[in-house]
C-alpha cells in the first residue's frame, strides 16, 4: 500500500521505528503460526513464559529448542527457511 504522505512527518523518529518493529513483530508471529502446529506454546516460550519448547510443524517434523538464542539461530539458518 502506497501513502500519499510520509508518515515521519507527524512523528518522532522513534514512534516511527517503533512501529514498524511492531508491524514487523506482528507479521512475523502469523507468519509462523501457519506453519507451526503448536504455536501457542511457542509463544509462550517468546514470552518468556517456558524454558524450552518443542516446536512442532505441520509437516510433522519437530524441533527442541533449549534458549532464546537457539530459536534465533534456528529461524535465521537455511533449516528455518520454509
Amino acid at each position: 500500500m502506497k501513502l500519499d504522505f510520509d508518515p515521519r512527518e507527524n512523528m518522532s523518529v522513534f514512534a516511527y521505528y517503533y512501529s514498524q518493529t511492531k508491524i514487523n513483530k506482528i507479521n512475523d508471529f502469523l507468519q509462523k503460526r501457519r506453519i507451526i502446529k503448536n504455536w501457542y506454546i511457542v509463544s509462550l516460550f517468546r514470552a518468556g513464559l517456558k524454558k524450552t519448547v518443542r516446536i512442532k510443524f505441520r509437516d510433522g517434523k519437530q524441533v527442541y529448542i533449549k534458549s532464546e538464542k537457539e530459536y534465533h539461530d534456528f529461524w535465521n539458518s537455511e533449516l528455518g527457511t520454509k
